[in-house]
């Protein structure tokens, strides 16, 4: 029996997938109110089965028990023949060119109909649970409150409080996405949460009941789920030690809903020990899946499928012509805020602009009464101190699998082809305005809101997301939530990288072509598709004008973003072992700010200009909290992207002084051709299209173009030549008082120590001590150690006799060289012979 195979932890995933496709399909298509319970039976079976049951591990955080399908490394045999209905003329027929995931009975089960590739379109389990809603209204099943994040159960209460109350949800501690997921969007409204009430109203009377913000709350015996969901919930007591009674409120969801949090929470609350691996080696799968779990395949691809599911592209009929957004469904807008609510934002709370702001003034009006110096304020220039936190950074997207999950949800919003019409129909109305408004520029026509409803929702969510990952993520690990939140980061500055294909374009290669804009009605078919590209630190940008609202309606994430990621930069390792690696990192955020990005950057931060004002302020808006300046003060307080010109040469430099090292650590040979490349080069005879110095060149070009740094920064078109950092630091800073040999006298080390004078780690290679700095560096693996002090003597020998400072036989010292000259040597003597 089906219910049988289900409560067994051994029956194959397979068979029980195919029989209840089957159920669904045929017998719960026929009706009854036989079906109707036994599906209700199932679906809590086939919860506890898919993702296992809930339980407390050590530290008392809710977590899925092993078992679950989700949690199983090895695939499960998916040839499974249909014997329930093996005649029926309604069974699925797949597609002869289906991978093998489609073929799996489980996806089959599970995903929606617009995410299979099979012929017949028949209803999944998905369409079963969403699909009668209205007459299901009396089933409701009891989710455990404590397995949400804490600051949501915080919200949750706050949301309820203010219903016993009376009140407006004005609490400090209510989000905008909680307010609308938990006030909102639920079928079970917070005034017909009657069990919570009844909890709170308990917890205000009753001394004897744990208050519920001094402690964790207890778990119920049965880990806080019903055994039967059409049961009314009853409240579960446990006696404490102290005999105080420790209750476990839940909230009441409907079987969609209880799905949804139960799916998006899994990556969070996965089994905490695994199948035991090899010491010292992480888990690996057995199967096809090359290192990765098969049940985090499968949750990945039903992720996808439920983006298409739950967030479907808006579909145009009138050709090029916008006509608007369609509105966002109940279930839409459902299961995109569960989801910010359990990776976006989960435990962690950022701390409003206004607050963070405040405290800041406070340490610089110490400052200024201190030392008696004026200190302004800019919130470009300090945006690294003002991104504060009120609790500790544990973010819910660290695990891996979010990770991925973020990227394809950030991308999915992203390739709606309706969103460029919008932007395109918004720059028309500026074109048109600037043509019949030529000489009052103040009367300019509000802009509409040029982004689609899932990015508005994403849009503030997203935004802090990126801000805290930026602030306190570590850097140095390559998968951390770092660069994972940097390329999310990228995707959403860059929407115009979006391409369409088709079917026939993919086998014969043909170009993709950016000509999303122009799809008509009949071509939103299959044989299409909406491809974003992650593009390459030397891919050109493909901006053009018609994309000047769409970075207005998204300014700071174009400014603040960069202001923390100029910052953070610099602890990136840019040894000879990880240059290339972290400055290819550096080059994909810098390519994004090419100069028309950065007018129209510049333009929106100008509050004199009125055709992008509107749509900053609505971008402010959407921010709430969180937004750099209030949308009243867009008229008052300016921005400028030159605040961000100390972090960007800081930035430079260190790159400059690590490649500088990389260089003198390099051999004789690789060294000879550097210097033979960069000889030619110098009279136009190579072009330096390859190599990191010419890299950096161009780095140092677009940083000027970014931060508006002087055009004397640079050398040869890439590094500040010496002649410059030695005429600005005569005329900012007075002379580096230095001996011959380039160290510094008394009077310079005293002009240092009072601050008199500004010592960068530039200096280092620039100010008279390149040669006396290598020639004094530390004895390295490839150098005879005997043979260093005999060429430093000799060096200095030399030096002092001709009186100069830039001769340096310390080479004589490696081996490798050593070698080199003997064999030249040796052949040399050989031909003479």
């Amino acid at each position: 029996m089906l219910e049988e195979g289900l409560r067994s932890s051994t029956f194959s995933p397979a068979e029980a997938a195919q029989g209840l496709l089957s159920f669904v399909r045929f017998e719960l298509q026929d009706g009854g109110a036989n079906a109707e319970k036994r599906f209700v039976g199932l679906f809590s079976l086939l919860c506890d089965r898919l993702f296992g049951t809930l339980s407390k591990d050590k530290e008392g955080v809710l977590r899925h028990e092993i078992g679950g399908w989700l949690a199983r490394q090895n695939r499960w045999d998916s040839q499974v023949s249909n014997s329930s209905r093996p005649s029926s003329s309604r069974a699925p027929s797949g597609s002869s060119n289906v991978s093998s995931l489609d073929q799996d009975p489980v996806i089959q089960l599970l995903c929606g109909m617009e995410a299979l590739k099979t012929k017949e379109k028949l209803p999944t389990f998905l369409e079963a649970i969403s699909g009668n809603t209205e007459a299901r209204r009396g089933v409701r099943v009891q989710y455990p409150i404590h397995a949400l994040p804490k600051s949501t159960q915080e919200a949750l209460i706050s949301v309820i409080d203010s219903v016993l109350q009376s009140t407006s949800s004005s609490s400090p501690l209510l989000r905008d996405n909680s307010v609308c997921l938990f006030g909102k969007l639920l079928r079970v409204g917070p005034k017909d949460q009657l069990d919570l009430q009844r909890f709170r109203r308990r917890q205000q009377h009753d001394s004897s009941l744990v208050e519920y913000n001094s402690r964790p709350l207890s778990l119920s015996p049965r880990g806080g789920l019903s055994s039967n969901p059409l049961s009314p919930y009853k409240s579960q007591y446990e006696n404490a030690s102290n005999a105080k009674k420790v209750e476990t409120p839940h909230i009441t969801l409907n079987m969609v809903e209880y799905f949804l949090f139960t799916f998006l929470r899994y990556p969070l609350a996965t089994p905490s020990t695994a199948t035991p691996a090899p010491q010292g080696r992480p888990n690996s799968s057995t199967t096809s899946q090359s290192g990765s779990q098969y049940g985090e395949t499968v949750y990945i691809y039903l992720f996808r499928g439920y983006l298409l599911h739950y967030l479907p592209h808006s579909k145009n009929n009138n050709g090029n012509l916008f006509m608007g957004f369609p509105s966002m469904s109940h279930e839409h807008e459902l299961f995109l805020r569960i989801a910010i609510e359990f990776w976006f934002l989960g435990n962690l709370e950022l701390m409003p602009t206004s607050k963070s702001a405040s405290l800041f003034r406070e340490r610089l009006q110490k400052v200024k009464t201190s030392t008696g110096s004026t200190m302004t304020f800019n919130y470009l220039r300090e945006a690294y101190d003002l991104v504060k936190l009120s609790n500790k950074y544990e973010p819910p997207a660290a695990s891996v699998v979010v990770q991925k999950c973020l990227r394809y949800l950030v991308g999915h919003a992203l390739k709606d082809p309706i969103m460029p019409l919008a932007v395109w129909d918004c720059y028309e109305v500026t074109v048109n305005a600037n043509h019949t408004l030529t000489d009052n520029k103040e009367n300019m026509p509000e802009l509409p809101w040029c982004i689609s409803p899932t990015m508005t929702i994403l849009q503030p969510a997203l935004y802090s997301h990126i801000l805290m990952a930026f602030r306190h993520a570590p850097i140095h690990v390559p998968g951390s939530l770092f660069h994972a939140a940097l390329d999310v980061w990228l995707l959403w500055l860059e929407p115009w990288n979006v391409e369409k294909r088709t079917k026939s374009a993919t086998h014969s290669g043909n170009v993709f072509t950016n000509t999303m804009p122009h799809i008509s009605s009949s071509q939103f078919s299959k044989d299409i598709q909406m491809v974003l590209r992650t593009a390459k630190p030397n891919a050109r940008s493909k901006f053009n004008s018609k994309w000047e609202p769409y970075v207005a309606a998204n300014l700071y994430f174009y400014t603040i973003p960069l202001a923390l990621f100029l910052r953070r930069a610099r602890e990136l390792d840019f040894s000879s072992r990880c240059f290339t690696r972290s400055f290819k990192i550096v080059r994909r955020v810098f390519r994004v700010y090419v100069p028309e990005v950065l007018s129209v950057i510049r333009k929106s931060l100008d509050n004199k200009n009125g055709s992008l004002r509107n749509l900053v302020k609505s971008h402010c808006n959407h921010l709430g909290p969180f937004s750099p300046i209030l949308p009243s003060d867009i008229m008052t307080k300016e921005h400028s992207m030159s605040d961000l010109q100390g972090d960007t040469k800081n930035l430079l430099e260190e790159i400059y002084m690590q490649y500088n090292k990389t260089v003198r650590d390099r051999g004789f040979l690789d060294r000879l051709e550097a210097n033979i490349e960069g000889f030619f080069s110098s009279f136009g005879l190579v072009e330096p299209t390859t190599g990191e110095e010419s890299q950096i060149r161009l780095l140092v070009a677009k940083a000027i173009q970014i931060a508006g740094l002087p055009s004397d920064y640079q050398c040869d078109g890439a590094v500040p030549s010496r002649s410059t950092i030695d005429n600005n630091r005569q005329s900012n800073f007075g002379p580096l008082l230095r001996t011959n040999s380039g160290n510094l006298t008394d009077e310079g080390k005293s002009q240092l120590i009072a601050g008199k004078i500004i010592l960068r780690p530039i200096d280092v290679v620039t100010q008279g001590g390149l040669q006396m700095n290598t020639l004094r560096k530390p004895v390295t693996p490839y150098e005879l150690s005997w043979l260093v002090p005999l060429t430093i003597e000799l060096s200095n020998h030399f030096n002092s006799k001709f009186g100069t400072a830039f001769i340096n036989l310390r080479f004589l010292a490696d081996y490798r060289n050593l070698i080199f000259l003997s064999l030249t040597f040796w052949i040399a003597m050989k031909a003479l012979v």
